[in-house]
């Protein structure tokens, strides 16, 4: 979901995410994908927003990532600084 500063809603959408050994790493291509997205259409401030606790802590940290997930964060980082997109923060959100 991409949201403006005002908080509202300017685009969502839904895929298909074949292939994953997990429900982290699921979430983890996602969010390379929201990236992705976001510097396609512009956007320099993006802040990613995810209920993956381990996902979000990992964005956080500037430590190397040996998880499973390591490379997708690693890929993640990189994207975001080549792109020149600034990512403010990886929140956990709340799904109710």
């Amino acid at each position: 979901m991409v949201r403006n500063m005002k908080g509202e809603v300017m685009l969502s959408g839904a895929g298909n995410i074949c292939h994953v050994a997990s429900a982290i790493h699921a979430e983890a291509v996602a969010a390379l994908r929201s990236v992705q997205h976001a510097a396609h259409l512009g956007m320099q401030h993006v802040i990613l927003e995810t209920d993956a606790t381990v996902l979000a802590n990992a964005l956080n940290l500037a430590d190397v990532d040996r998880s499973a997930i390591g490379s997708l964060v690693h890929q993640i980082r990189d994207y975001i600084s080549s792109s020149l997109l600034v990512l403010s923060r990886a929140v956990l959100s709340q799904n109710f």
